[in-house]
């Protein structure tokens, strides 16, 4: 907000510098000695290398802050006309030539409280499972790429009331627990687990993802996997990237290697002020 208002941009568009060879997934941006954006290309084949550093493109974030009057008029012109109405396919290229569009580059951003071993001006597009994974499996550790226990910089998740984790004789390591969580003589490493999911006697949980509401049988192993909210895995049952299905899940083994569940649906009345 600072650098929109100082720069007197109509728009400022956050951007950061990606490998040349990954440009084609995002927004690339051309801009002038001072910041001033003076081309966008959405996704292109061929992407423009920045001044200086043939090695990266400066890609687009799809973060904007935009001037009230501007934001409206270009919404209220948009709508009228048959586009795609998509930021960063025609509303700003269309931008670029008539008003004073920006780029804010991310690099140079600073988080109060930030730790030296995290990466400074930490983001990640997570439009794909293995991004979104990898961007996960960032905030665990000792030594996280992104550290969540910043008070100078408080990320604030939803608040539902619930009783506290419960750890009986079993092991942790890694990883982070919602509220409700009950580990029962378990093993979960470097794994997430929501709100009150169950992990039961013998099971193993390792580089996972498991979303609220989700029970792990006795003698489960899940390996690798992101699982979606209210689904219950049986005892005994495996899922494993070389293998395993499990009757009744909704599975997808992405090529990167990562199982996927879909959402399943709530055993019984939910916790108040949790929607469904």
């Amino acid at each position: 907000m600072d650098y929109h208002v100082s720069s007197r941009c109509d728009v400022s568009v956050a951007a950061r510098p990606v490998p040349l060879g990954a440009a084609s997934a995002f927004g690339v941006i051309a801009s002038a000695p001072d910041g001033r954006i003076v081309g966008f290309a959405e996704k292109p084949r061929s992407p423009e290398a920045m001044p200086g550093d043939p090695g990266a493109a400066l890609a687009s974030m799809g973060n904007y802050v935009f001037s009230t009057e501007v934001l409206v008029d270009t919404l209220c012109e948009d709508a009228r006309r048959p586009t795609e109405h998509d930021f960063g396919r025609t509303i700003v290229p269309e931008l670029v030539s008539r008003h004073r569009v920006f780029a804010y580059n991310f690099r140079d951003n600073r988080v109060p409280g930030a730790r030296p071993y995290e990466e400074p001006a930490y983001w990640r597009d997570v439009g794909a499972i293995r991004a979104y994974y990898d961007a996960q499996m960032d905030q665990l550790g000792t030594r996280p790429k992104f550290d969540l226990d910043n008070p100078r910089w408080p990320i604030l998740g939803r608040s539902v009331d619930g009783p506290p984790v419960r750890i009986i004789s079993g092991h942790v390591q890694d990883s982070m627990l919602g509220e409700g969580s009950f580990v029962e003589e378990a093993r979960v490493v470097r794994s997430i687990l929501g709100r009150g999911v169950r992990v039961a006697r013998g099971a193993v949980v390792e580089g996972s993802i498991v979303m609220d509401y989700t029970e792990i049988g006795a003698g489960a192993r899940v390996v690798h996997a992101i699982v979606d909210r209210y689904n219950r895995i049986p005892p005994g049952g495996r899922l494993e990237p070389e293998g395993g299905d499990v009757d009744g899940l909704a599975l997808h083994r992405d090529p990167s290697g990562i199982v996927v569940v879909s959402r399943g649906e709530p055993a019984g009345p939910l916790p108040q002020a949790v929607s469904p």
